[in-house]
């Protein structure tokens, strides 16, 4: 199938230095209001990657906070100048505002494994391309790399890293404080 067909396509370009290997841990797509998609197993495949069975269902699992390597989608990395892609099968009628793609995150020893360079199409337009957030391993940092495919649409909710910054309340000034104010 060409590309204008497929509906959102992720190519993913390079890896953080592993040899053999590349993965994700999960793949989000958010409407033009923000609201995430629900994508079925059967919407995703992996093509022109390396090896025996193709587990991309498990970048739409619903675990992105995941160090498990149970719920990512690892896979071999093809020979340069191939290039893996991840598909994403859907109608011209669902308008995708954003993806959120999560790094995979199995632990600081292979976070060489995760996606480097990705480019992502929308119906065969190149939308976005760039450099992916390395995952840690860890839950305390924040693995994912929002991606906006449409500038007028609203962005998704924030990750549980990107939770609001509340200032705090300045604390009064102690009486001596107001003293010396007034002698200067």
């Amino acid at each position: 199938a060409r590309r204008s067909e497929e509906g959102l396509v992720l190519e993913v370009r390079s890896n953080w230095g592993h040899p053999k290997q590349v993965g994700l841990t999960e793949v989000e797509l958010f409407d033009m209001g923000g609201a995430k998609l629900r994508v079925s197993n059967a919407q995703v495949c992996g093509q022109a990657f390396v090896g025996a069975s193709d587990k991309s269902q498990r970048l739409v699992n619903g675990n992105p906070l995941s160090s498990d390597p149970q719920d990512m989608w690892l896979t071999g990395l093809p020979d340069p100048p191939t290039v893996g892609r991840v598909v994403f099968v859907v109608s011209r009628d669902t308008r995708i505002g954003h993806v959120r793609v999560w790094n995979f995150n199995k632990s600081a020893l292979d976070a060489n494994k995760g996606v480097r360079d990705l480019s992502v199409y929308l119906h065969g337009e190149l939308r976005w391309s760039g450099e992916l957030k390395k995952g840690s391993g860890g839950r305390t940092e924040d693995f994912s790399t929002t991606i906006p495919l449409d500038p007028s649409s609203t962005p998704p909710p924030p990750t549980p890293f990107e939770a609001p910054i509340i200032p705090l309340p300045q604390a009064p000034a102690a009486e001596d404080d107001k003293e010396k104010e007034k002698e200067k």
